[in-house]
């Protein structure tokens, strides 16, 4: 595992989200707020943004010319409740291929889009 330390911390600035540029704001809606009859804030589905992944599956697809190809990373979280979908280097796929693979628990924070590796708790 010496060869994932502290590259975890660089897959934000190199993941990049496959979706369309004219399709960007239906992807990622604003959060949503619904009062209560208590008068605080509800939490709705779509006010969650950091979910757990419950499944992800690895993509590549043949570039012409010669080319590398283009991986992509789809994670579904909370049981499908949402999905993305991030285009990653060879480089990428490879680490988080072994990552994904040897960590129990797994969080992604949609607004910042970070994957987040493990839950150790506190003192231990």
């Amino acid at each position: 595992m010496s060869r994932l330390s502290g590259y975890h911390t660089h897959l934000e600035s190199r993941c990049t989200r496959h979706v369309a540029q004219d399709d960007e704001e239906k992807a990622m809606p604003p959060r949503k707020k619904a009062a209560n009859s208590g008068g605080g804030t509800r939490v709705t589905d779509d006010s969650l943004r950091v979910r757990q992944v419950t499944h992800y599956q690895f993509s590549w697809a043949a570039e012409g010319g010669g080319q590398d190809g283009l991986w992509t990373l789809q994670l579904v979280l909370d049981e499908g409740a949402w999905e993305e979908v991030l285009t990653v280097s060879t480089e990428d796929a490879d680490v988080l291929q072994d990552v994904l693979t040897n960590t129990g628990t797994v969080f992604y924070d949609i607004d910042r889009r970070v994957l987040m590796f493990g839950v150790t708790k506190t003192g231990a």
